[in-house]
């Protein structure tokens, strides 16, 4: 689920360590490309907690 908590979520996504189909959310090229990129459409900056 996504949802926009104000301007500074338009600009920049955190990520998470948790697993996603087997592979951690800051190495995952389906939800960093596929989900966030192309579905949601976001242009920001993602970064690793």
């Amino acid at each position: 689920m996504h949802r926009q908590i104000g301007p500074i979520s338009r600009c920049l996504k955190f990520h998470s360590y948790n697993l996603i189909n087997g592979r951690h959310a800051t190495e995952n090229g389906y939800f960093n490309i596929d989900v966030v990129r192309k579905d949601w459409a976001f242009k920001g900056v993602l970064i690793s907690d």
